[in-house]
């Protein structure tokens, strides 16, 4: 029930500044134990998990938007548009660009 109320906090929240002692302090826990738990019940770090929830939105609004890559950066919770882009290549194998223009990748 831990993990389940905080993804859903996570995906509540993704587009805001979320750091592992919001989310720890949300669920009334230590960092530690709060990171160690996430890590063993999810299968990945809690930053991986905030980056892949705000890689599947931004797949949505480049999907269904015309809104620049900034525009969809900020939107999801990235502050800069160059580590937005760094970020979905590493997830999804594409640049925005190429998934806007491709619809896949």
């Amino acid at each position: 029930p831990i993990i389940r109320s905080s993804i859903i906090y996570i995906k509540k929240n993704h587009q805001e500044k979320i750091e592992l002692k919001d989310v720890a302090q949300f669920c009334s826990l230590s960092t530690y134990h709060f990171s160690h738990l996430f890590t063993k019940e999810v299968g990945i770090s809690l930053i991986n998990f905030i980056n892949k929830i705000r890689i599947e939105k931004a797949v949505f609004f480049l999907s269904t938007t015309d809104q620049t890559m900034q525009e969809i950066a900020s939107h999801v919770g990235f502050e800069d548009a160059n580590y937005f882009a760094r970020k979905f290549k590493s997830y999804m194998g594409c640049s925005p660009s190429e998934y806007r223009a491709a619809k896949l990748c």
